[in-house]
């Protein structure tokens, strides 16, 4: 697992596969677990995760988190032939923030039909015998096996009879209005990064590894960096951003401007019209092709804009890089003292 990876990561295919859990892995071990998507980390799960962190230090236990692949959603959008809900994050990219936060053990449970028939006793019940679940907390819009049976009312009263703890947390709310992964989707859509980073742990970001380009960048001045991305996106333009890269052992914080889009100057050039990445990092001269690196965008500095000549557009990227600079000091700080509450041996700023 690249940066920050969680300690242990569990995956399980099937419904079969998490019955036949029950080994050596799992058998000299407590667990307090949480359940969900966890689809962008927003201040909301941060406040369950943070509540499962402190209780399990508190009870000797191991803070884990179980993880659907798919993600319901997304299963059931499958299944009812209607178009998926853009992920804020990837899998990577979620077991990336859930190590930050503390996490110590994640179990994948791959999503399908039959683990989705699953009935909520069944499902506390490999918990317990299997996982050694001995503290369960949950978020307030969760319901649990089949068909959302697993109300909270009905969780407890499993609690109650397989001798485990059971937390429900209530609703986080930032202006009156409920923090929500849907909430976020909407405002990243509409272009409203300001307002989606106030709802999230850590600003929006994509993980993915540098490839090479037609380095129309590098001929003109503004090397970048050319980030291959798998999930949809759909912020669009110019941003300022900060990026860490990993050196051997060490963690390096770095500061940019990245451009998502169609390059719609070049885009005659590049004969592509799909949505690209590209970093330009800031006094930055190394080779990093092949590298896994994560981009965390602050502000968004303008739209892309379709430039006449190449005079204007080095222009206009002077502007961008000055201005994203203005933000960078504080952009820096706020960043690096979140990602450094786990790793301050391992990240240093550069």
């Amino acid at each position: 697992m690249n940066h920050f990876s969680v300690k242990r990561v569990h995956f399980f295919k099937s419904a079969s596969s998490l019955r036949l859990s029950k080994n050596n892995k799992f058998q000299h071990q407590y667990i307090l677990l949480t359940i969900g998507n966890y689809d962008g980390v927003h201040i909301g799960h941060k406040f369950v995760i943070e509540q499962a962190i402190n209780t399990a230090k508190k009870e000797n236990l191991i803070p884990s988190v179980i993880l659907f692949e798919p993600q319901t959603h997304e299963f059931f959008a499958d299944e009812l032939n209607r178009n998926r809900q853009i992920r804020i994050m990837s899998l990577q990219e979620k077991l990336m923030i859930l190590k930050i936060l503390g996490i110590k053990q994640v179990l994948i449970v791959g999503f399908n039909k039959k683990v989705s028939s699953i009935s909520a006793y069944e499902f506390i019940e490999i918990l317990v015998s299997n996982f050694g679940l001995k503290h369960l907390i949950i978020g307030d819009d969760f319901r649990l096996g089949q068909k959302k049976e697993g109300s909270p009312e009905m969780i407890q009263k499993l609690a109650d009879k397989w001798k485990f703890t059971f937390t429900h947390i209530p609703a986080v709310f930032s202006q009156n209005i409920r923090v929500s992964s849907t909430n976020i989707r909407y405002l990243l859509e509409n272009q409203d990064l300001d307002k989606a980073n106030s709802y999230m742990y850590l600003p929006f970001y994509i993980l993915g590894k540098v490839i090479e380009g037609d380095k129309i960048g590098r001929n003109i001045g503004f090397p970048t960096a050319n980030i291959y991305i798998k999930k949809k996106i759909t912020l669009k333009g110019v941003f300022s951003v900060s990026i860490v890269r990993q050196n051997k052992n060490n963690k390096h914080l770095l500061s940019g401007i990245a451009n998502i889009g169609v390059r719609p100057t070049f885009e005659n050039v590049s004969g592509n019209k799909n949505y690209k990445l590209e970093v330009h990092i800031f006094d930055f001269h190394e080779n990093i092709y092949g590298e896994k690196i994560t981009v965390f965008f602050h502000q968004k500095l303008r739209d892309e804009k379709k430039f006449t000549n190449k005079d204007d557009l080095i222009k206009q990227i002077n502007k961008d890089i000055e201005l994203s600079k203005y933000f960078s000091n504080k952009n820096h700080s706020t960043l690096l003292n979140k990602l450094k509450d786990t790793s301050p041996k391992e990240l240093k700023e550069d």
